[in-house]
Order: C-alpha cells, then sequence, then structure tokens
C-alpha cells in the first residue's frame, strides 16, 4: 500500500471513531415516543407492586392517576376522582396525576411535545394545569415548572418537606406570562444544572425562553445533585410525545 494510502485510510478510521463518539455521547439518557396503543402502568401498580394483575413499566412509575399510551403519545386518560383498578378500566382518578422516572439524573434538559386537551377551572386554584418535575428526590423534596396553569403563567416552584400542601411547602422561584393554546401542540424545553452552590433552571417553550432562575436557598438548600423528572397534571387532560432527558 501507498503511503499516502495508509496516511489517509488512518484519518478515515480516526475521523469514524470521533463521529461515532459523538453519536454515543448525544444519546439521550432516556427517551420515550410512548408507541403503541394502552394503559402503561398507574397507581393500582404503585400501591399493588406484587399483585400479578399489576401493569409495570420499566420507565415510569405512577403514584396517581394512570398513564396511557395513546397512539403513540402518553396521555392522562379523561381525568376522575376515581380509584382505578389494574387495568383503569374502570377510572383513571387522574384529576391528581403524578408520574415520575424511574431512574435519577443529575444536570439534565428534558424537551417534550405537549398538548393540553381539557382543564377543569377551580376557584382558587391557579396552580390547576400540567407540570413537569425535576430533582423529584420524593413528594416532598423537589422543583416542579408548571407549563400551563389556569391563570396562563409558567411557575416554577420548589417544595421541600413539611408544611400544608401534602407534608410539604411550595416556594415560588420565578413566574412570567406564556401563551399556550388548548388543544394545539407545543415543545418545551426544561434544564436544570447544579451552579456554583444553586441550582439554575431555564424554561423554554416553542424556542422562546420564558423563565430563567436560580435557587440559592429559597426555603432551604438548593436540590442539588441528582433527582427524577416527571409529570404533574391537576385536573387537566394532556398528551405528551417524545419525552427526552439529555444531559447538560
Amino acid at each position: 500500500m501507498r503511503p499516502w494510502v495508509w496516511q489517509s485510510s488512518l484519518a478515515m478510521i480516526a475521523v469514524a471513531g470521533v463521529a461515532g463518539a459523538l453519536i454515543l455521547h448525544a444519546r439521550p439518557l432516556f427517551f420515550d415516543d410512548f408507541a403503541g396503543t394502552g394503559l402503561v402502568t398507574n397507581e393500582f401498580a404503585y400501591h399493588n407492586p406484587h399483585d400479578p394483575r399489576s401493569v409495570t413499566s420499566s420507565r415510569w412509575v405512577v403514584t396517581s392517576g394512570s398513564l396511557f399510551r395513546d397512539h403513540g403519545t402518553g396521555w392522562t386518560g379523561p381525568p376522575d376522582s376515581s380509584a382505578p383498578d389494574a387495568t383503569s378500566g374502570n377510572a383513571t382518578n387522574s384529576d391528581v396525576f403524578r408520574a415520575v422516572t424511574r431512574s435519577s439524573f443529575d444536570d439534565v434538559s428534558v424537551s417534550l411535545r405537549f398538548r393540553v386537551d381539557a382543564m377543569a377551572p377551580r376557584a382558587g386554584a391557579d396552580w390547576t394545569g400540567m407540570h413537569l418535575f425535576l430533582r423529584y428526590r420524593d413528594p416532598f423534596t423537589l422543583y416542579v415548572v408548571s407549563l400551563v396553569r389556569q391563570d396562563g403563567r409558567v411557575e416554577v416552584k420548589k417544595k421541600t418537606a413539611g408544611g400544608a400542601s401534602n407534608g410539604g411547602t411550595y416556594y415560588s422561584l420565578a413566574g412570567a406570562a406564556a401563551a399556550v393554546t388548548p388543544g394545539a401542540w407545543h415543545r418545551a424545553e426544561v434544564s436544570v444544572r447544579d451552579e456554583a452552590g444553586g441550582v439554575a433552571i431555564v424554561v423554554s417553550i416553542d424556542g422562546r425562553e420564558v423563565a430563567r432562575v436560580r435557587d440559592d436557598g429559597v426555603g432551604g438548600p438548593p436540590l442539588t445533585g441528582s433527582g427524577k423528572v416527571g409529570l404533574r397534571g391537576d385536573f387537566t387532560q394532556f398528551h405528551v410525545d417524545d419525552f427526552t432527558v439529555s444531559a447538560a
């Protein structure tokens, strides 16, 4: 083999190796396109993990409500306030919907497509809507980003243990008006990163940044380190798709 051919081959191998490394690096930490149709899992499975009738998921845990696949999208089902059976055939209890990933993550960017189908306005409950969990440790320790609320705002809050809100207290970190059209698909991207002793959270909807905040210890130490991500709904029916968690 001529020297220049050998050198060219080595160069091509090196480039291919770098490209392969970049592809591996870019692979998401978590992805769900909700392919298919049927129940993903529900709160019955959460409360009855050893019942052979339970429908479990290797990706999701639903602590309240029901999560379905609806022709290639994730769906809360029609919300109600009755306890579901093993298949959520009788009810969904998705009036209070809580779903989190089984895995925990450090600094990440979470992106998803979402569509709010219906919302039941409730007096004195502006937080009614669709939300995203970040750094979820337990029901009392987490960040929550409201993507859609009945008052038309995006809110970033932190919950710490101890208080009247299901055993915890919420602290508002940032808020802004956001235009989300019911019945239309939108895209959200939310990042959470440890940053010099604090936690930085950035929220974008349809490519436009709508909130940016840094938690330096509001209501308690910032939630640095790892935590789960997830979805929350309050008296709201919604669909999601292409739920992606990537390293930030």
